[in-house]
């Protein structure tokens, strides 16, 4: 921390304490508006009817229904994780929290274009880590509350022991060729919330538009990284009713970024993400 100065070295009005979005430094009224008519059919219409159409689908499931539910599962979580941003964002709470919602999405992103580009052969790997986790949780209860009851299965065990189903590779890795989810790496996943963080960045010093423009980042991450798992999901599964393409494609065009990004591969341009224009 910094001793406190009566200004900053450019001249603005020194800060010790940031308001986490509730006072000066909150978003726009009409992006906040935007954001939330977005943000209702994300959470309701869009995914209720992707996971309409994906479970009426002719799967093969001679491997078992497992990896159905693991695509299930990232629906569900793109649409949880946005409806606690709204809900912070509605209650007017301390706005910067919901980096650790938007930094999920990221997540739930960076998986589902990870797992679709090989789905029959890396959705057990997806279980596999959910499984691992899981028993570490475990064994880690155990050494504080004492021994809890296992929720895995003896399968599950089996999973976990089977040294030819790998774990999932990093994040880092898994976004490798696609341009929005490198674009938005080092603030979303990598760094998230850490930069905004006096402690973390060695200074106390932070003024009201830098609060408000990293909200907004926030909302326009949000909107974006939640559109990326259903529309892959959509894309993937050749699922195009009209309830889910149309407000997604709306979405999209909120989120997207209005210039040109390249992928680390082949670096060859692709566009999408949010725009300045929130600025």
């Amino acid at each position: 921390m910094v001793d406190p100065q009566d200004e900053t070295k450019e001249g603005l009005p020194f800060r010790s304490m940031m308001t986490f979005g509730t006072d000066e430094g909150a978003p726009r009224g009409e992006l906040v508006t935007q954001f939330l008519e977005h943000e209702l059919e994300l959470v309701t219409h869009v995914p209720l009817q992707l996971q309409a159409a994906f479970f009426k689908l002719p799967h093969d499931m001679s491997n078992g229904s497992d990896g159905l539910l693991v695509v299930e599962g990232l629906i569900t979580q793109a649409a949880a994780e946005l409806w606690a941003i709204e809900r912070i964002l509605k209650g007017r709470m301390a706005l910067l929290t919901m980096f650790h919602h938007v930094r999920t999405l990221y997540e739930a992103h960076a998986l589902t274009y990870w797992l679709l580009q090989d789905f029959v052969g890396r959705w057990p790997r997806v279980l596999k880590e959910r499984q691992v986790e899981r028993d570490r949780f475990e064994a880690a209860a155990a050494k504080s509350i004492g021994p809890v009851a296992s929720d895995i299965s003896d399968a599950g065990r089996a999973l976990v022991a089977d040294s030819a189903i790998k774990r999932l590779p990093s994040v880092f890795d898994m976004i490798e060729g696609n341009a929005v989810l490198e674009f938005d790496h080092a603030v979303f996943w990598k760094y998230s919330s850490a930069h905004t963080h006096p402690g973390f960045t060695f200074t106390a010093q932070i003024d009201a538009e830098n609060e408000r423009e990293t909200i907004q980042q926030i909302l326009g991450a949000a909107i974006r990284h939640t559109a990326g798992v259903y529309r892959l999901i959509a894309d993937h599964f050749g699922i195009a009713e009209q309830g889910v393409i149309e407000p997604l494609a709306a979405a999209e065009d909120f989120a997207r970024y209005r210039f040109s990004l390249h992928v680390s591969n082949d670096g060859a341009p692709e566009t999408g993400g949010i725009t300045s224009r929130w600025s």
